[in-house]
């Protein structure tokens, strides 16, 4: 990603995170460091963090000077890099101009030579590996400075590690996870040193800590209604939303028709735009959309839907509603659910219901098929 060089097929989508930032290599700082350190920097563009002592302004200008020699290739998802230039300056407070160096948040320094003042660089074609072409350097910035962050950087580790956790269990051990700084301690500081130290260890292996992470007994707690359980304690599973994508592609499969399909994917992500908010908070516009949006009420249509068409075909609601429930959820309901409430539990604005009730002298069995 730091690189966007993929060589391999696989990796050549990577190159786009830097890539969809048009050449602003302000933006592009401000993106990686919460990748790398677990903490924004946007805040020391013009002076020292106002609250965070160890983030400096050095350490905002290190990275912008890390990809100022960055351009995009029109044609693809390409990121040439110059052999020359990119040699700036940034005034700090008292105004005094100091030279802006690749500093890393530990303070270490990714060395290059810089041309004596007044002196310029001549560029040519031996400074890249492609000659002519000029999209790869010989010496790159963006190489020189990937290589110094996941080397000796326990921030790297810590950092990758939280923002997986929040991923899967919806909040991370430090939350938000882009604020790891010395203002935001851990909620389980003993657990994230050695979730860092057993990652770093194992060669980022990202599969491995995905699947000790899924493996784990708080991933597979349960939900605790009503708030009883804050959420920094993770003794019980915390609610998070789907992305777009993902809900188009659920209520295809549900439907039973191919998952696929841009139209519905392009709906569903224009109205649910955020993927991992750091707290979700519904609006109106989508409420909306999930609710009356024409696109799933085309899915329901029996003639579209597969499985709309066999719930139609089953004699009794209860039927309906078991296989619903199986295709929706995995599973089929526990008794619990099928059980209705008796005509005294209903809301009292509720004077009339085509829903059965529980019969006078107790609640219904489940009905025989679960």
């Amino acid at each position: 990603m730091l690189v966007a060089r993929g060589d391999r097929p696989e990796d050549r989508g990577a190159s786009w995170f830097l890539y969809e930032r048009r050449n602003n290599h302000q933006a592009i700082a401000e993106a990686v460091a919460p990748l790398i350190y677990g903490t924004r920097v946007d805040c020391a563009q013009c002076h020292d963090h106002p609250l965070t002592r160890d983030i400096r302004q050095a350490h905002y200008w290190g990275l912008v000077t890390a990809f100022n020699r960055s351009k995009n290739v029109d044609g693809g998802a390409v990121v040439a890099e110059s052999a020359t230039g990119g040699f700036v300056n940034f005034t700090n407070l008292k105004k005094e101009s100091q030279p802006a160096l690749m500093v890393l948040l530990d303070e270490r320094v990714v060395a290059e030579e810089r041309p004596a003042e007044g002196e310029k660089q001549a560029d040519g074609d031996d400074l890249y590996v492609d000659g002519g072409v000029k999209q790869v350097s010989k010496v790159s910035r963006r190489q020189a400075f990937a290589e110094a962050v996941v080397t000796s950087n326990p921030l790297l580790a810590r950092s990758f590690v939280n923002r997986m956790w929040f991923v899967l269990l919806g909040r991370g051990l430090v939350h938000p996870v882009d604020e790891m700084n010395g203002r935001n301690p851990a909620s389980h500081p003993e657990l994230l040193d050695w979730l860092s130290r057993d990652f770093e260890s194992h060669g980022y292996d990202v599969r491995r800590l995905m699947r000790g992470l899924v493996l784990s007994r708080p991933y597979g707690l349960g939900l605790v209604s009503g708030g009883e359980v804050p959420a920094s304690a993770f003794a019980a599973a915390i609610e998070r939303p789907l992305t777009g994508e993902q809900l188009a592609r659920s209520w295809r499969v549900v439907a039973g028709v191919v998952a696929e399909d841009d139209g519905l994917r392009r709906k569903a992500t224009a109205a649910l735009p955020e993927v991992l908010p750091r707290e979700y908070a519904a609006t109106w516009q989508q409420a909306q959309f999930l609710s009356g949006t024409e696109a799933l009420a085309e899915l329901l249509r029996a003639e579209v839907s597969p499985t709309v068409a066999r719930l139609s075909a089953l004699p009794s609601v209860d039927e309906r509603v078991g296989v619903a429930f199986l295709e929706v959820c995995g599973r089929l309901p526990d008794a619990e659910p099928l059980l209705q409430q008796s005509p005294d539990d209903c809301c009292a604005a509720h004077t009339e219901t085509t829903m059965p009730h529980d019969p006078p002298d107790g609640p219904r069995e489940p009905p025989a098929w679960i």
